[in-house]
Parts: C-alpha cells; sequence; structure tokens
C-alpha cells in the first residue's frame, strides 16, 4: 500500500513539474497580502480540499499539509524531493534569513520558471526538426541491408562478384556492417547522453571550462548564474551589503548544491577569505568576462544588491537571444548535414547501379 502511495505521489510530482511557475507566484502573491495571516500548513489544507486528490496540486498539497508540521515548518525540507534539488537549496537559503526573503524567492523562482521554459520551448522547436532529419538519414541507413541491397544483389544475380567493380564492392561492404554493427549505435547514443547529462552538474576542471563555452553546457552554466544571482539579491537584501554578508550568503548556498556549482562556490569563498571584495570574489567563470565586468561597473555606483538585480536583468535579455542564435545555427547545421548524407546515399546507389550495368554489360559481351 505504502508503495502504491509513493508511485502516486511521483506521478503527481511529474504531472505538477510545469505548474511550478504559476505556483509559486501564486505562493509570493498570497503571502505579500496576507502578511501573516494565512499560514503555509492552512494553504496546503485549502489546496487539497479545493482541487481534491485527483489532481496533482491537491493531492501534493495533502501530502504537503501532513509532512509540513514534521519539519518544523521547513518549506524546502517539505518540498524536497517533489521540487528540483536547486530550486530548494534556494527556498533553503532564503528561509533562513526570514519570511520577506523567502517571499521574494518564490517570486524569483517563478519568474526563473518561466525564463527556463521559454528557453525549453525555444530548443525543442529548433532541435526537433534536426532530430527528425536524423532519424530519416538513419533509417535511409539501415534500409541499406535490409531492403536496397538485398534488391540490387537480386535483380544483378546473374553477374558473378569477380565482376563487381570498386563503387558496388563497397557499398555491398557497408551494408555488411551497418547489418552486423547496427546495435552499436543506440547503445553509444545512450551511452553519450547519459555521460552529457552526469557532466552538466558533475564534471569540474580544465576539460569542463573548455566545455562551459558550448551551447549545452554554457546553456547549463548560464541558467544556473541566473538562479545563484536570484538568491544572492534575496540574501543581501535581508542581511545587508558587505564582504561578510557575501560569505554568509555563499555558503549558505553550498547546502545540496552539485558538485560543479559547490566547486565555484568555494573558489568564491577561498577569493573572499584571500582579501577580494566585491564583484571580483565572484570571478570563478561561472559569469562571462563581460557580464562580471558589467558587475563591477554597477557596483561602483550601486549596492551589491541592486547591481545584482540589473545584471541577472541582463543575463536573462542575453540568454534569450544566445540561445535563439545558437539553436538555429545548430539546427542549420544538422540538417545541412543530413542533407548530405541523404544526396551521399541516393548518388551512392545510382553510381552502384551504373557500375553494375556496366559490369553486366562486359560480362555479358564475353559470353
Amino acid at each position: 500500500m505504502r508503495f502504491a502511495h509513493n508511485n502516486m505521489l511521483k506521478f503527481m510530482t511529474w504531472r505538477f513539474h510545469h505548474q511550478r511557475a504559476d505556483y509559486y507566484e501564486y505562493l509570493s502573491c498570497l503571502l505579500t497580502g496576507s502578511q501573516g495571516r494565512v499560514t503555509l500548513k492552512e494553504i496546503f489544507e485549502r489546496d487539497a480540499d479545493r482541487y481534491g486528490l485527483r489532481t496533482a496540486r491537491g493531492c501534493l498539497s495533502a501530502h504537503w499539509a501532513q509532512r509540513y508540521p514534521l519539519t518544523g515548518g521547513d518549506v524546502s525540507e517539505t518540498w524536497e524531493g517533489y521540487f528540483p534539488a536547486a530550486e530548494c537549496v534556494v527556498l533553503r537559503a532564503a528561509q533562513r534569513s526570514g519570511n520577506r526573503p523567502l517571499i521574494n524567492s518564490l517570486s524569483d523562482l517563478a519568474h526563473a520558471c518561466r525564463l527556463i521554459e521559454s528557453i525549453r520551448r525555444m530548443m525543442w522547436a529548433g532541435v526537433l526538426p534536426a532530430l527528425i532529419a536524423v532519424l530519416v538519414l538513419l533509417g535511409m541507413t539501415l534500409a541499406m541491408p535490409l531492403f536496397t541491397v538485398p534488391r540490387l544483389q537480386q535483380v544483378f544475380s546473374s553477374l558473378p562478384h569477380e565482376y563487381y567493380g570498386a563503387t558496388a564492392n563497397a557499398l555491398f561492404r557497408f551494408a555488411e556492417y551497418v547489418e552486423q554493427f547496427w546495435w552499436f549505435v543506440p547503445v553509444f547514443l545512450c551511452i553519450f547522453v547519459w555521460l552529457v547529462v552526469w557532466s552538466l552538474s558533475n564534471l569540474v576542471g580544465s576539460f569542463r571550462v573548455i566545455l562551459d563555452a558550448s551551447l549545452l553546457w554554457r546553456l547549463y552554466r548560464l541558467v544556473q548564474t541566473m538562479r545563484f544571482l536570484a538568491v544572492l539579491v534575496v540574501l543581501l537584501e535581508a542581511d545587508g551589503k558587505g564582504s561578510v554578508q557575501l560569505r554568509t550568503a555563499i555558503e549558505a548556498l553550498r547546502a545540496g548544491s552539485t558538485r560543479w556549482m559547490e566547486e565555484h562556490l568555494c573558489r568564491m569563498l577561498a577569493r573572499i577569505d584571500a582579501g577580494v571584495v566585491g564583484a571580483r570574489s565572484l570571478d570563478t567563470g561561472l559569469l562571462d568576462r563581460e557580464l562580471l565586468w558589467y558587475l563591477e561597473d554597477m557596483t561602483m555606483a550601486r549596492s551589491l544588491a541592486q547591481a545584482l538585480i540589473l545584471t541577472r536583468q541582463r543575463l536573462e535579455q542575453q540568454m534569450l537571444g544566445t540561445v535563439r542564435l545558437q539553436i538555429a545555427g545548430l539546427r542549420w547545421l544538422v540538417l545541412l548535414a543530413c542533407a548530405i548524407g541523404l544526396l551521399a546515399l541516393g548518388l551512392w546507389h545510382y553510381a552502384a547501379i551504373d557500375d553494375l550495368r556496366r559490369a553486366l554489360m562486359v560480362y555479358y559481351s564475353a559470353h
């Protein structure tokens, strides 16, 4: 029974995943307007009664209403396992600073979720045509040992193998390789996808610095930078300004962070301990060089928290433009490569047919 209940919660969590932005904004507006008259437990209980256990929000709210008192009113621990770990880290750090930082973090997370969702839709819209083109190319390649090559061999079955030309022999050998090793492609793709996903949050070192400049890893870095700047704004506005408060905020972010993010945070702490202050203490490669220069200039005229807000807004604008251009470039590159591959397969078959036709004429003329 408990196993079925846990599976139901996992299913509801999956269904609720894309509703997080609206939910964060709803909680932020409600808690801001109520000014302490409404608690999160009451909100959970009300949502459970309104939506019912058959909906994702109602089912999860009923579970959170029971779990919230057991965690001592810790909303991040209540939502742990149901919301992304990175977002729970932000909420945990904000709640430690008070109710107002928590409300601000909910609003920031809502904005961040919408931005990430728009980027995700943009990526799918750009990648899907390229993915279809790759599948068509793979399908045509797999069709060679299944249909095209056996058909050619059947049509020219009267021609001895020693009369085959170099083009036809190469085509037939390639079809044999495809028939023998086709299983290697899906295995390689699965391993490659797993390594890419693992490397996003775990790979560190000099090689990661190189990867951070490429499309997927750069996008991951920009998203993490945006979240990092958002929680720093919340914590600095709550606790004040200065290197001491900055160090406290960065230290709070280490709890529950990924290996890659923790490596950046540790380097920031080391720079602060070494006497580096202000924006330069964040110079670990997390922010692009131009963005870091912008942050330095803003801190000269404004507080660090206000400078972080402006930097985050600038980063959001850059992300949309950068992602749009890179996805368009990747899409056209893949489409062009697949078109060239399909054209090459067609010309290869045409050349092989012409080769076999000439060989057949030579064979008949000799006999």
